[in-house]
């Protein structure tokens, strides 16, 4: 179980780079612009390094926005205990997974996690193919800031202002909740299967990321998740949708560095395109 809290903890922060991850957002009013930087949660922070005008634009902000932010009233153990209860289930995986997929499971959560089926059974198959893909990218070690969480630490050590987009129960209904446990166990296993590949296919999102490819690395993503356009739905544009307002409000105060996941930039759905139909300027930072 200890193991276990260590990548929940890591679940909580949710990772030459060319300026296309950075965007100026300016116009309809703003006395001063804002920022749009997208992330990835398994790409190291140094990468930071080489995106020309990033560290500017940080420092220009008063505020930072990100996906969730912890309240200031709750503590790690109560966050790592709502995030355990949302990510169990009362079915159990051994009554969804046939034989041959059940030692494949099990023998998958021992060599990685150290932890067997029967342990994990109650779980729900996104939560342990989230800790999956984190173990078999390597990239446990919790010491590692990736660029997905390097702003809002850096943001509240700085003293900035560090607020959500949305709230934690969202994030846990989103990534737990939102698809049949069926549809989850499946990709569990296909997940499983392709882990000689696996790290291939994170090599290529890390390289597409460096070089800041964002409409190559957002089909990338969603053809190793198997996304469906339901799931697309739910898992972007819906919330790409609901963050807009949010992301307006903000930004008509004070100048704000929005640090989210660059597969929420691109697209016609995208943050890009639907603040340019708000009515916003929004262009890249070179």
């Amino acid at each position: 179980m200890k193991r276990l809290l260590v990548y929940i903890a890591l679940i909580v922060w949710c990772c030459g780079v060319n300026a296309q991850l950075l965007y100026e957002i300016s116009g309809k009013g703003l006395s001063k612009p804002s920022f749009l930087f997208g992330t990835h949660s398994m790409v190291s922070a140094e990468a930071l390094i080489d995106i020309p005008g990033v560290f500017r634009a940080f420092n220009d902000c008063s505020v930072v926005l990100c996906e969730f932010v912890e309240e200031d009233n709750e503590d790690s153990e109560k966050v790592q205990n709502k995030i355990l209860n949302a990510a169990q289930m009362d079915l159990s995986l051994l009554d969804i997974l046939d034989d041959e997929e059940e030692f494949l499971v099990d023998s998958a959560l021992k060599a990685e996690l150290g932890l067997s089926l029967v342990e994990m059974q109650n779980f729900r198959p996104n939560m342990l193919t989230m800790i999956y893909e984190m173990t078999v990218a390597e990239h446990e070690e919790t010491e590692n800031t990736s660029v997905e969480s390097y702003f809002q630490v850096a943001g509240a050590e700085l003293g900035k202002k560090v607020y959500g987009l949305e709230s934690l129960e969202k994030q846990l209904f989103v990534f737990f909740q939102s698809k049949p446990i069926e549809q989850q166990a499946k990709q569990l296993v296909a997940t499983i299967r392709k882990e000689g590949n696996f790290k291939k296919d994170f090599e290529t999102v890390e390289k597409v990321y460096r070089e800041g490819n964002l409409e190559t690395l957002y089909q990338l993503i969603l053809d190793m998740k198997n996304m469906t356009e339901a799931e697309k739905f739910l898992l972007v544009d819906e919330r790409n949708r609901e963050w807009v307002p949010t992301i307006e409000e903000y930004i008509k105060s004070e100048p704000c560095f929005i640090s989210v996941t660059a597969l929420h930039l691109p697209g016609k759905d995208g943050l890009i395109n639907l603040l340019r139909k708000a009515g916003y300027k929004v262009k890249e930072v070179k």
